[in-house]
């Protein structure tokens, strides 16, 4: 599965991933999303970051207990998840032409 970024506060994914992978619900929060506000989901889960790089090596960053709220209607073909900046304001992105890093 792929995650996007489009400059989210916090991280998203569908309510299927969160059934499927049994994660329990924490509690409620406020998104705000194109379509307005809207009281959603959220559960607590651990997250495997895998970025890829230029040469096809890849990394690998476990970030635990991150809150996921899910934020997606079913079936959308949109996306499944979304990485939002709880995860990469943890960290410091640098991109150079075709050269990028990500350190936490």
């Amino acid at each position: 599965m792929k995650l996007i970024d489009t400059g989210a506060d916090a991280t998203c994914i569908a309510a299927e991933i969160a059934l499927c992978a049994a994660l329990p619900l924490t509690g409620k929060g406020r998104i705000r999303d194109p379509g307005g506000t809207q009281d959603t989901n959220y559960c607590l889960g651990d997250v495997q970051v895998v970025l890829t790089g230029h040469h096809g090596t890849e990394a690998t960053i476990p970030i635990r207990d991150l809150p996921l709220f899910e934020a997606f209607a079913a079936g959308s073909v949109f996306a499944k998840a979304l990485l939002g900046r709880d995860v990469l304001g943890r960290g410091s992105l640098h991109i150079a032409r075709d050269t990028f890093t990500f350190c936490l």
